[in-house]
Protein backbone atom coordinates (compact mmCIF):
# COMPACT_ATOMS: atom_id res chain seq x y z
CA UNK A 1 0.00 0.00 0.00
CA UNK A 2 1.44 3.34 -1.07
CA UNK A 3 1.18 6.19 1.46
CA UNK A 4 2.03 9.86 0.91
CA UNK A 5 2.64 12.11 3.91
CA UNK A 6 1.99 15.83 3.40
CA UNK A 7 3.40 17.61 6.43
CA UNK A 8 6.29 19.70 7.69
CA UNK A 9 5.49 18.82 11.32
CA UNK A 10 8.51 16.97 12.69
CA UNK A 11 6.40 15.07 15.26
CA UNK A 12 3.95 13.83 12.60
CA UNK A 13 6.84 12.83 10.35
CA UNK A 14 8.53 10.91 13.17
CA UNK A 15 5.30 9.20 14.27
CA UNK A 16 4.45 8.24 10.70
CA UNK A 17 7.91 6.89 9.87
CA UNK A 18 8.07 4.98 13.18
CA UNK A 19 4.57 3.57 12.65
CA UNK A 20 4.92 2.56 9.03
CA UNK A 21 8.36 1.06 9.67
CA UNK A 22 8.75 -0.71 6.30
CA UNK A 23 5.19 -2.08 6.34
CA UNK A 24 4.00 0.32 3.66
CA UNK A 25 5.56 2.27 0.80
CA UNK A 26 5.90 5.75 2.37
CA UNK A 27 6.71 8.91 0.42
CA UNK A 28 7.04 12.27 2.12
CA UNK A 29 5.86 15.24 0.08
CA UNK A 30 8.35 18.02 0.60
CA UNK A 31 7.26 20.61 -1.95
CA UNK A 32 5.46 23.89 -1.50
CA UNK A 33 2.00 24.25 0.04
CA UNK A 34 0.60 25.79 -3.16
CA UNK A 35 -2.51 23.83 -4.20
CA UNK A 36 -1.31 22.94 -7.70
CA UNK A 37 2.09 21.81 -6.43
CA UNK A 38 0.52 19.58 -3.77
CA UNK A 39 -1.98 18.13 -6.21
CA UNK A 40 0.73 17.44 -8.77
CA UNK A 41 3.01 15.86 -6.16
CA UNK A 42 0.27 13.57 -4.88
CA UNK A 43 -1.31 12.63 -8.19
CA UNK A 44 1.97 11.72 -9.89
CA UNK A 45 2.70 9.13 -7.20
CA UNK A 46 -0.90 7.79 -7.31
CA UNK A 47 -1.05 6.65 -3.65
CA UNK A 48 -3.65 4.51 -1.89
CA UNK A 49 -3.55 6.73 1.22
CA UNK A 50 -2.57 10.31 1.95
CA UNK A 51 -1.86 11.68 5.39
CA UNK A 52 -2.53 15.40 5.32
CA UNK A 53 -1.48 17.91 7.93
CA UNK A 54 -4.04 20.72 7.77
CA UNK A 55 -1.61 23.10 9.49
CA UNK A 56 0.71 22.82 6.45
CA UNK A 57 -2.05 23.39 3.88
CA UNK A 58 -4.26 25.96 5.65
CA UNK A 59 -6.30 27.76 4.29
CA UNK A 60 -6.38 25.57 1.15
CA UNK A 61 -6.94 22.13 2.71
CA UNK A 62 -10.50 21.61 1.49
CA UNK A 63 -9.70 22.89 -2.02
CA UNK A 64 -6.70 20.57 -2.31
CA UNK A 65 -8.61 17.55 -0.96
CA UNK A 66 -11.53 18.14 -3.32
CA UNK A 67 -9.18 18.40 -6.31
CA UNK A 68 -7.17 15.32 -5.42
CA UNK A 69 -10.33 13.25 -4.80
CA UNK A 70 -11.68 14.26 -8.21
CA UNK A 71 -8.57 12.78 -9.84
CA UNK A 72 -8.17 9.75 -7.51
CA UNK A 73 -11.69 9.01 -6.16
CA UNK A 74 -10.68 5.76 -4.41
CA UNK A 75 -7.99 7.55 -2.37
CA UNK A 76 -8.18 7.12 1.42
CA UNK A 77 -7.49 10.27 3.43
CA UNK A 78 -6.09 10.63 6.93
CA UNK A 79 -6.61 14.25 7.93
CA UNK A 80 -4.68 15.69 10.89
CA UNK A 81 -5.13 19.15 12.36
CA UNK A 82 -4.55 21.21 15.48
CA UNK A 83 -7.79 23.11 14.76
CA UNK A 84 -10.58 21.59 16.84
CA UNK A 85 -13.34 23.82 15.44
CA UNK A 86 -16.60 22.24 14.29
CA UNK A 87 -16.56 24.50 11.23
CA UNK A 88 -13.43 22.83 9.86
CA UNK A 89 -14.87 19.40 10.57
CA UNK A 90 -18.05 20.27 8.66
CA UNK A 91 -16.01 21.50 5.72
CA UNK A 92 -13.66 18.49 5.55
CA UNK A 93 -15.92 15.55 6.46
CA UNK A 94 -17.95 15.47 3.20
CA UNK A 95 -14.73 15.14 1.19
CA UNK A 96 -14.35 11.43 1.91
CA UNK A 97 -11.99 11.56 4.87
CA UNK A 98 -11.37 8.10 6.34
CA UNK A 99 -9.89 9.42 9.62
CA UNK A 100 -10.07 12.92 11.09
CA UNK A 101 -7.61 13.40 13.94
CA UNK A 102 -6.68 16.24 16.26
CA UNK A 103 -2.93 16.58 16.78
CA UNK A 104 -0.92 15.19 18.37
CA UNK A 105 -1.73 11.84 16.80
CA UNK A 106 -1.04 8.74 18.83
CA UNK A 107 1.08 6.07 17.13
CA UNK A 108 -1.41 3.37 18.13
CA UNK A 109 -4.29 5.29 16.50
CA UNK A 110 -2.30 5.69 13.30
CA UNK A 111 -1.49 1.97 13.24
CA UNK A 112 -5.17 1.08 13.68
CA UNK A 113 -6.26 3.46 10.93
CA UNK A 114 -3.71 2.08 8.48
CA UNK A 115 -4.71 -1.50 9.31
CA UNK A 116 -8.35 -0.60 8.76
CA UNK A 117 -7.59 1.02 5.41
CA UNK A 118 -5.48 -1.96 4.39
CA UNK A 119 -8.36 -4.34 5.20
CA UNK A 120 -10.80 -2.17 3.24
CA UNK A 121 -8.45 -2.13 0.26
CA UNK A 122 -7.98 -5.89 0.43
CA UNK A 123 -11.74 -6.49 0.52
CA UNK A 124 -12.27 -4.55 -2.71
Amino acid sequence: MKVVLISEDIQIQKTTVDTINNKYDLTQYSGSAEPLDVMSGVCTSYPHVIIIDDDFLTPNSSIILRSIKSVIPELKIIFLTSNSSLELGRKISPLGVHFYGIKPIDEIDLIQVLKSINKLSSAN
